[in-house]
């Protein structure tokens, strides 16, 4: 059941973390929308692998206010 929400998510270009839903409606789940460019920086984050360190790098290095608040936007909701 979890897995049916979490690709009708998927559909409707929604992201979510945890990465696997919880099994109970009183937790709480993040998500996001996948349209958007600071999708890889999330992913970068949630899902470690072995180019995601140079990337979370760059970014960071190459941050300038406006993307920093629209990170927040995501975040924050």
């Amino acid at each position: 059941m979890r897995d049916q929400i979490a690709q009708q998510l998927k559909d409707s270009g929604l992201g979510h973390y945890p990465l696997e839903l919880p099994g109970y409606q009183d937790q709480m789940v993040r998500h996001y929308k996948l349209e958007t460019p600071l999708v890889g920086k999330i992913e970068a984050v949630l899902v470690p692998n072995g180019g995601c360190e140079d990337k979370l790098r760059n970014s960071a290095s190459n941050d300038d206010g406006e993307t920093i608040e629209r990170f927040r936007a995501v975040v924050c909701g």
